[in-house]
């Protein structure tokens, strides 16, 4: 009912307001949370994220490109899985799952934002070698899905909406892998610079 969708959208108002997004997280990433717990958390930032908030979006895309190794670390040859890549992979799934919903305008309005507020280079980031199968899976159907529209890929192709992710790139806590503070600005430096150097 109209009544419900009121307070609804004022429950997503306030969740933004307190950077629900950012905390649930740092949450998820911690690897000594439960996964009915995680599970639950999705839910929640799922719904957070379906009003195509730029600064949600934003949150969420750098706590993504926070998950990616610093180096060009080969995750097919971990012996296992660690945490941060499952919920890396999960967190692209449930971003696949938005912007193929029932509801067209709602995709569209999220496909647009994701575009503009972290742009076509965002996702590059998770196509690169050696990042596991499933985050490279998850990206490439998100990439289609952003560039079916035409003007999808008349934008890509004219390096319209890059950049966009690195207009904030802070974390409040350490990485759930006990590395240093520090290795976010180092990753983000790295993929910054990597992206301008010209292919040898």
């Amino acid at each position: 009912s109209g009544i419900n969708a009121e307070y609804g959208g004022r429950n997503l108002e306030h969740a933004e307001k307190m950077d629900v997004t950012g905390r649930l997280l740092e949450l998820v990433y911690d690897s000594s949370v439960s996964w009915s717990l995680v599970q639950a958390a999705l839910e929640v930032i799922s719904s957070v994220i379906s009003t195509a908030s730029p600064k949600v979006l934003l949150t969420f895309g750098n706590y993504l490109v926070y998950s990616l190794p610093t180096s060009l670390v080969n995750e097919h040859r971990l012996k296992e899985v660690t945490h941060v890549v499952k919920i890396r992979n999960m967190l692209l799934e449930l971003l696949c799952v938005l912007v193929q919903s029932c509801d067209m305008d709602s995709d569209y309005r999220l496909r647009l934002q994701i575009e503009s507020t972290l742009g076509f280079d965002w996702l590059l980031l998770f196509l690169r070698p050696g990042l596991h199968h499933i985050t490279f899976t998850m990206t490439l159907r998100l990439t289609c899905i952003l560039l079916s529209p035409a003007n999808g890929f008349l934008r890509f192709s004219q390096k319209q909406n890059h950049g966009g992710w690195l207009a904030a790139h802070t974390a409040r806590t350490l990485r759930p892998d006990n590395t240093e503070h520090s290795s976010l600005q180092g990753s983000l430096s790295y993929f910054t610079s990597s992206r301008d150097t010209p292919d040898s």
